[in-house]
């Protein structure tokens, strides 16, 4: 991803925990629509990952903690994730360790489930809720399926010069920042939960329809409308009742970076398209067809027949064109192509076309050439427009 310059990487944790600090009032009253995504820092070992959650939650005497460098329990994370409430739960370095990879991998995915879901979790041990947010701090992304990444947001941190430059500011102040959190503290009281909920969520829905337009990661977009509903409404109508100025530069290039981000990340789902991969291979990869009127039988280099108007893929060669794409599931190939209406459809033969060329009967996969051709410029079109 984009990578963050310092500032906003800095406000936009500060604003996630802002929302963290919300997390059961809005969960009270908006239940699904809450803020539900979870937030993982990667970046270089020693850059300073875990230094800058240990900024953030400097100001507290306890915050729950769990480190996953070395492997953890399923019963180690549920007694500290308990006693989330209101806060962040920092789940610190995460890495790739052969020896207890699968363990590790396991342990993050429960927690993007159970942070992200925000729903009671049952167990053998009884039922507990989590009433906060989640910091993963890694060296990479962990190896989990589509759904559950999704429901993470990826800040890289890349400077530790730059980084520390923040961090030993404030530590020097340590008691003015915690006394900045007692203040919002109290000032949640005064304005009312209520009240401050019901305006966030309105901001949330607000940039939420700025933000979704052509982007169909619907998690990523929820995020970051959350977090930009989270500095209207809450950080500038605090610092407003301080008489304090904000800086009207900075919703700007939060805001930009909020597109960027969905935009690089919409590019990233378009360009590994599988559908868009086959297309590309089956128009411009040089691959053999058999020409339909030729006489000759069918070669087993060629991949099956071709006309001016139509491919024929031999069903049961379509599995080269899908290793070349890095795809091993034939079936879910069939069902992407189908619901992309790329294949026409022969409803008595499971969707092939029957094909008989010198006496030989063929069942092959019959694909439009214009519209395999058109799919290419759509998504090509599509990915300009995220540059």
């Amino acid at each position: 991803m984009e990578k963050l310059n310092d500032k906003t990487l800095f406000y936009y944790l500060y604003l996630y925990h802002l929302l963290a600090l919300m997390a059961t009032p809005l969960r009270e009253r908006y239940e699904s629509r809450a803020p539900r995504f979870i937030v993982i820092l990667t970046g270089e070992p020693s850059i300073g990952k875990t230094g800058i959650c240990n900024w953030l939650l400097g100001y507290r005497s306890y915050s729950p903690t769990i480190d996953i460098s070395t492997g953890s329990t399923e019963a180690g994370f549920f007694d500290s994730v308990t006693e989330t409430s209101d806060c962040i739960y920092l789940t610190d370095d995460f890495k790739v360790n052969p020896s207890h990879k699968k363990q590790v991998n396991e342990l993050v995915e429960t927690l993007t489930r159970v942070g992200e879901n925000n729903s009671s979790k049952r167990t053998a041990r009884g039922s507990f809720e989590m009433n906060g947010s989640i910091i993963i701090t890694a060296e990479c992304l962990p190896d989990l399926s589509d759904s559950s990444l999704n429901r993470m947001v990826e800040w890289h941190v890349h400077s530790q010069t730059e980084n520390w430059c923040y961090l030993n500011a404030i530590s020097e102040q340590k008691e003015k920042y915690a006394l900045h959190y007692l203040s919002i503290i109290r000032w949640i009281q005064s304005k009312g939960k209520d009240e401050l909920c019901d305006n966030m969520f309105a901001a949330f829905q607000h940039y939420k329809i700025e933000l979704q337009h052509e982007y169909t990661c619907e998690r990523r977009v929820d995020a970051y409308a959350w977090l930009l509903a989270a500095y209207q409404e809450f950080l500038c109508k605090y610092l407003a009742d301080k008489k304090i100025a904000t800086d009207e530069s900075l919703f700007k290039q939060l805001y930009d970076y909020a597109l960027n981000y969905l935009k690089e990340y919409q590019r990233d789902i378009i360009e590994k398209d599988i559908v868009y991969l086959f297309c590309q291979k089956l128009c411009y990869g040089n691959y053999k067809f058999h020409v339909s009127s030729d006489s000759k039988d069918l070669d087993t280099k060629e991949l099956g027949f071709a006309d001016i108007n139509s491919y024929y893929i031999e069903k049961d060669r379509i599995d080269i064109l899908a290793k070349k794409i890095g795809v091993t599931d034939i079936k879910t190939l069939i069902k992407k192509l189908n619901e992309a209406d790329l294949i026409i459809k022969d409803s008595n033969r499971d969707g092939c076309k029957r094909i008989t060329h010198r006496g030989t009967q063929y069942l092959t996969y019959w694909i439009s050439k214009d519209g395999a051709m058109k799919y290419c410029h759509k998504m090509a079109e599509m990915i300009s427009r995220m540059k």
